[in-house]
C-alpha cells in the first residue's frame, strides 16, 4: 500500500512539473507558426529565432508570472501576412497589437482570438472594408483602427462587442 501511494505521488509530481513545460512548448510552437505566416522586412521578430529560448525573453512578447504569453505587441513593425489559427493556443493572450494584414487574414478572427481584450491595428495602411469577423472577439475592450484606409460601412456585428469601451477612428 505504501509503495502505491509513493508511486502515485511521484507520478503526480511529474505531471505537475511537466504540464507547464508542455503548455510553454505549445505557445512557442504557436508563435513560430504565426511568424512563419508573416513577412518581416525589418527583422522585428529576429529574437524569436533563438532556439530553444524562453519565449518570455523575446522582443514584442510579454508573459505573466507563470510564463504564459499575455501580449504580442507588434506596433508599427511593418509586418504583413495572415493571422495564424494557432494563436488560439495563447490562452492568456490579452493583447495582439498592430499587424499589417492582408484582407483575408481577418477572416480567421472568428476562429482564433475570441478572448483578446485589446485590438490595436493602428498605423498600418489597412484598406477595404472593416471585417465583420471582428464582432466575434467577444472580450474586446478597445478597438483602435487609427491611420488606416478603411472604406464602406461599419459592420453590424460590432454591436456584439458588449465589453467594448473604446473605439478609435474607424474612418478618416
Amino acid at each position: 500500500m505504501e509503495k502505491r501511494v509513493l508511486v502515485f505521488y511521484l507520478v503526480w509530481t511529474i505531471v505537475l512539473v511537466a504540464l507547464p513545460m508542455i503548455s510553454a512548448n505549445a505557445e512557442v510552437d504557436a508563435l513560430y507558426i504565426f511568424k512563419s505566416k508573416l513577412q518581416d522586412p525589418t527583422n522585428s521578430l529576429q529574437s524569436w529565432d533563438n532556439l530553444p529560448g524562453n519565449l518570455c525573453t523575446w522582443f514584442h512578447v510579454t508573459c505573466n508570472p507563470e510564463g504564459s504569453v499575455t501580449r504580442v505587441d507588434l506596433g508599427n513593425a511593418a509586418l504583413s501576412g495572415e493571422l495564424a489559427p494557432e494563436l488560439g493556443q495563447l490562452k492568456n493572450l490579452e493583447l495582439l497589437s498592430s499587424l499589417l494584414l492582408l484582407p483575408w487574414g481577418f477572416l480567421l478572427c472568428q476562429y482564433i482570438l475570441p478572448f483578446v481584450y485589446y485590438r490595436e491595428l493602428y498605423g498600418n495602411n489597412l484598406s477595404g472594408h472593416i471585417p465583420s469577423a471582428l464582432g466575434n472577439l467577444i472580450k474586446l475592450k478597445s478597438l483602435d483602427l487609427y491611420s488606416n484606409l478603411f472604406n464602406g460601412t461599419i459592420p453590424d456585428t460590432l454591436a456584439n462587442l458588449k465589453q467594448l469601451k473604446y473605439l478609435y477612428d474607424l474612418f478618416p
